[in-house]
């Protein structure tokens, strides 16, 4: 069927179809599967995971665009899309190509054929999504990926991955049916993209009962990086309102001390600032 595979549409309707509403512990299946496609993870450059419950889009987007002012060429993996799913796969705020998307998904029907015909059963959803993610990155010669977590973070299949920075910015009840009906729990899931290996952690303004796991997690993975926090090690207060619903002005404070004076944020919404919420 891959080879069978030429429109968009087609494309389209076997990814919608291809679902899964159960969280699938474990990393066998995905890491077989990165192995059949000739590890395409392991030529990525550096790593940001973003986590959390609100915030994880609207900082993507700011990364996304400090990044590109910067010159550097940047890969962005969101969900869910706005208009159309080439979205998700976007370099330097560019979505990806129809006939680019096509073709990784010719390349997905096969692997799925090659999975199932190894008794490993096919990834499903958001699995795929995170493979033609990896695939395409690793064409692209990127100087940073910035990859959202689809649900959670400890489980979430972007979680094969070793990033260099974890963001989590914000922690509140959401999808309690796969991450756990208090915020300890859930906090647990989504804290599980920290591991030894994550130079930086930089977290938004958290509940006490979703940071309260905090010191025992980072003392198990034995976590030898930097955390930061708003409202701890860096802040961010209100200036002054600027002109329409469309801008706010911002006072950034940074850790050592220094500060920029009227950031000016131009998305909607007073939540928007520095840190997700």
């Amino acid at each position: 069927m891959g080879q069978e595979m030429t429109s968009i549409e087609a494309a389209h309707s076997w990814l919608s179809r291809q679902t899964s509403h159960q969280l699938r512990p474990g990393f066998d299946r995905m890491r077989h599967a990165l192995s059949l496609l000739g590890q395409p993870q392991a030529s990525l450059p550096s790593i940001i995971q973003l986590a959390g419950t609100n915030g994880k889009g609207s900082t993507l987007a700011y990364l996304q665009g400090l990044f590109i002012s910067q010159g550097l060429r940047v890969g962005a993996f969101s969900s869910p899309h706005i208009l159309a799913f080439n979205e998700r796969l976007m370099v330097s705020g560019q979505p990806i190509e129809d006939e680019k998307l096509v073709e990784l998904v010719r390349t997905m029907v096969e692997l799925n054929e090659k999975l199932i015909a190894q008794d490993w059963g096919p990834l499903s959803g958001f699995e795929l999504y995170t493979v033609m993610m990896l695939v395409y990155f690793c064409q692209c010669q990127l100087d940073v990926c910035l990859i959202e977590v689809g649900v959670g973070g400890l489980w979430d299949c972007t979680n094969v991955l070793e990033a260099d920075m974890a963001l989590i910015t914000t922690i509140g009840y959401d999808h309690q049916d796969r991450l756990g009906h208090s915020l300890t729990e859930i906090a647990q899931q989504k804290f599980g993209i920290i591991k030894p290996g994550t130079g930086l952690v930089g977290l938004g303004r958290l509940p006490q009962e979703a940071l309260a796991v905090l010191p025992d997690l980072l003392v198990n993975q034995n976590f030898q990086g930097q955390v930061m926090q708003l409202g701890r090690d860096y802040h961010v207060t209100p200036m002054q309102e600027g002109r329409g619903l469309s801008k706010r002005n911002w006072q950034v404070t940074l850790p050592s001390g220094r500060h920029f004076d009227q950031v000016t944020i131009a998305m909607l919404g007073h939540h928007l600032r520095a840190g997700g919420a």
